[in-house]
């Protein structure tokens, strides 16, 4: 992996707070491109979070830490395992945690949506639109 000197976006959105909204414009678009890159080729990222985006030397976002990444992932139900961070994961996803009967469940590529939403958010707010120390106290 190649040295990037920038930074995660977490850390910059802790001593900046927010983001002005054409620096989140900016960022948000350049997430989508690389979840559609990723959806494309049929594997779900899962674990989209300021963390986990890198600002590059020019000043482009490389996701880094693929790690929870699963490929081959055709359907909207193709994947079913609890992965990823609760306060960015999608309802869908922390239901596959708490329900003890996942027959019938699971998620897709739009889980990774769910997180882009969560991050704008964060980005243009400041802090996420939901918190919770554990999967149930996560409120969705």
């Amino acid at each position: 992996m190649p040295y990037i000197p920038g930074g995660n976006l977490k850390s910059h959105l802790r001593r900046l707070k927010r983001f002005h909204e054409s620096w989140a414009r900016f960022y948000v678009a350049e997430i989508v491109t690389a979840l559609s890159h990723l959806h494309a080729l049929n594997v779900v990222y899962r674990d989209i979070k300021p963390h986990n985006v890198v600002v590059g030397e020019d000043g482009h976002l490389v996701l880094v830490d693929f790690g929870l990444a699963k490929r081959h992932v055709k359907s909207p139900r193709g994947a079913n395992s609890l992965v990823g961070t609760p306060d960015y994961s999608a309802p869908e996803v922390l239901r596959t945690g708490v329900s003890k009967n996942s027959s019938g469940k699971g998620y897709g590529k739009a889980a990774d949506w769910w997180g882009v939403g969560v991050m704008t958010f964060e980005m243009i707010v400041g802090k996420p639109p939901f918190r919770g120390k554990n999967l149930r106290q996560v409120n969705v």
